[in-house]
């Protein structure tokens, strides 16, 4: 399984985000990377510390979002997507 390492987090919980807001940047053995957001909305929970090993394909952060139109019962009913790392 491919990881990386948390180095620096941009956001802390209850942080309101927009799309393209820097959100974490995280470090492998090949690159350093920052990660955005792809939502607006309000972060409530953050999966990794800074320093700790983030798994890819593991959730980084939730964030709860105001309305995504047409695709909202898809996810869940409590508004809160995940941010995963690539």
């Amino acid at each position: 399984m491919c990881v990386c390492v948390c180095i620096f987090r941009f956001v802390k919980v209850g942080d309101r985000v927009s799309q393209f807001d820097n959100i974490c940047e995280v470090q492998s053995d090949k690159a350093s990377v920052t990660i955005t957001s792809r939502y607006d909305g309000i972060i409530r929970k953050i999966h990794y510390d800074v320093d700790d090993v983030a798994h890819v394909g593991k959730a980084l952060v939730d964030i709860e979002v105001d309305d995504i139109p047409g695709k909202l019962n898809r996810f869940n009913k409590q508004n809160i997507l995940n941010l995963y790392v690539p």
